[in-house]
């Protein structure tokens, strides 16, 4: 969109990234995105394998000069798999991220948008060992979107992406359509 908003890619950087040029996949998505963000938008990158991280350091979105463009850009490229997969770990990074970004009242004051990019495999964090991973991610997902909407007055939609060749797309669009 042309209006200003709030951006957060979640990048999946675990160890089955390396799989079928997935991750090559995602760092492409992901500076095509960059590059598209004007000055007015606020943005920031989450990777995740089992823990999750901002790229480029920081607690929340930055503005989308130039310079945090570039510099992101780079930071994206040297991103290598390794690792599980804990999708609750990065959602629940890049929603503090946002949070932190209201709070500190630097956020583009539009609307905010979290994309996804993953192989669709969850192999880690909340509800893997009782086989409930799918629910516990999606009520993450439901419960701090609803605390944006209801806290911040600010609507969040949700992108999800699944990446290159034998993707499980399953648990991404139950995500996406919840």
């Amino acid at each position: 969109s042309s209006g200003p908003k709030d951006v957060v890619l979640v990048i999946d950087v675990s160890g089955s990234m390396d799989d079928y040029d997935r991750m090559r996949l995602a760092r492409e998505a992901a500076i095509t995105i960059v590059e598209t963000l004007t000055v007015a938008d606020r943005f920031a990158i989450a990777a995740f394998s089992e823990v999750a991280t901002l790229v480029g350091g920081g607690a929340g979105l930055t503005r989308a000069t130039a310079e945090n463009k570039r510099r992101m850009i780079e930071a994206i490229g040297s991103l290598r798999a390794g690792g599980g997969t804990n999708f609750h770990a990065g959602f629940d990074t890049a929603f503090d991220a946002i949070d932190q970004t209201i709070l500190d009242e630097s956020t583009s004051g539009c609307n905010v948008a979290v994309l996804f990019m993953t192989d669709g495999q969850i192999t880690v964090g909340p509800g893997v060992d009782g086989g409930t991973a799918e629910e516990e991610v999606t009520n993450l997902v439901n419960e701090r979107t609803g605390k944006l909407a209801t806290s911040f007055n600010r609507k969040t939609t949700i992108f999800t992406f699944s990446l290159g060749n034998q993707a499980d797309h399953t648990v991404t669009k139950s995500i996406a359509c919840s």
